[in-house]
């Protein structure tokens, strides 16, 4: 009996790469009781008659026939650069296919939907870290859902724009600066992890900056003429509250560069996401250890991010085209030799939240 037809529509760019693991699943004309696993996209699921039209490659179309249950299916994409900062960055010009996602996490909801789109070339996600509206706390911030979710977009590079106060007094408002290291300030390190419930891992985290989108970032700050800064220890305090006088001269004592609330988490659980991440410190205020200043203030970091925008938004323009298309520097095998737990010992529960983290390593041997 002939089966209706149906065509599974491809977006553009996206690409099937188990186009021949399908077609030898399924006899061209014949139902198959066995399922594929393909990984992915479950708006696929389900019992499917007919015939799968699928876009190999820009010029190359694949025909499957017959009647197929996909139990799961992936498209796969270019890999996109994920952007994470304030709501006024995603006002680019050059900013086209601009389109608002809402994604679901095993970690509860990410801070909004994600914007996508493509600039300067290359596929980008846009997150609003607090939320448009700014909603959201720092201390609030699920960083778990967030970079899940830019996981899951394929996103294998992280630039972070993030309001700073400075610690020294060669850092002054409206510098950039590009740190290399974080000290943990905060009491939220069960939330700065994916693991636990079954699996057992412990990532390299000495240098937690990817240090080859680092010096893009520092290249690209240089040649646009940008008053920045190379280095630098990022203090993580939990907030809300700005430092105290104290707080802040210890600090600033200690030789620390910039204080802020938000790039911790986000740099480990992208490092755990084998996503390469950097954060580009927009200086807004000297916190208050500087006596001869004024302390830091709500009204004095807006005014001096939103003088600093225009320069913040020309920089991600001009350094997406020379990030590589394909993700290949150590933080994208962050956990080859991280995870301890046996695979025959991961919670089915654990490895399914975990699948857009762990699916490469699901037939790889152990690590001798």
């Amino acid at each position: 009996m002939n089966t209706p037809c149906k065509l599974l529509q491809v977006v553009p760019h996206d690409t099937l790469f188990l186009a021949t693991a399908l077609k030898a699943a399924y006899s061209p004309r014949n139902f198959s009781r066995r399922s594929v696993e393909v990984e992915g996209h479950d708006k696929f699921v389900g019992l499917h008659s007919a015939r799968f039209r699928i876009r190999a490659h820009a010029a190359e179309w694949r025909f499957i026939g017959g009647l197929v249950l996909v139990s799961r299916f992936h498209l796969m994409t270019p890999h996109r650069v994920g952007i994470i900062g304030g709501s006024g960055l995603y006002h680019i010009e050059g900013f086209t296919q601009q389109k608002w996602r809402k994604v679901t996490t095993p970690f509860g909801p990410p801070s909004d939907s994600f914007l996508t789109g493509e600039l300067a070339g290359r596929a980008v996600v846009f997150l609003p870290r607090h939320g448009r509206g700014h909603r959201i706390l720092p201390s609030e911030l699920n960083h778990r859902a967030n970079i899940w979710a830019l996981k899951k977009f394929g996103v294998g590079w992280i630039i972070s724009v993030s309001a700073v106060g400075s610690l020294q007094g060669r850092y002054r408002p409206c510098d950039i600066v590009l740190p290399n290291q974080f000290v943990d300030r905060t009491k939220k390190s069960l939330e700065h992890t994916f693991f636990g419930r079954g699996i057992v891992a412990h990532i390299a985290f000495a240098d937690p900056i990817c240090e080859e989108l680092r010096q893009l970032l520092l290249q690209t700050c240089r040649a646009l003429g940008a008053r920045v800064h190379d280095g630098g220890t990022y203090v993580n305090m939990e907030g809300p509250a700005f430092s105290t006088r104290s707080e802040s001269m210890t600090n600033h004592n200690l030789g620390y560069d910039v204080i802020g609330m938000t790039n911790l988490g986000e740099a480990k659980c992208a490092r755990e996401a084998e996503i390469s991440y950097a954060t580009m410190a927009m200086v807004t205020d000297y916190d208050c250890w500087k006596a001869d200043e004024a302390h830091v203030t709500v009204d004095m970091v807006i005014a001096n991010l939103q003088r600093n925008a225009a320069q913040a938004k020309e920089i991600v323009q001009r350094v997406l085209p020379q990030i590589p298309a394909e993700p290949n520097c150590s933080c994208h095998r962050a956990l080859q030799n991280a995870i301890l737990t046996d695979k025959k010992l991961w919670p089915a529960k654990t490895k399914t939240a975990l699948r857009p983290l762990l699916q490469k390593y699901y037939s790889r041997p152990a690590s001798p």
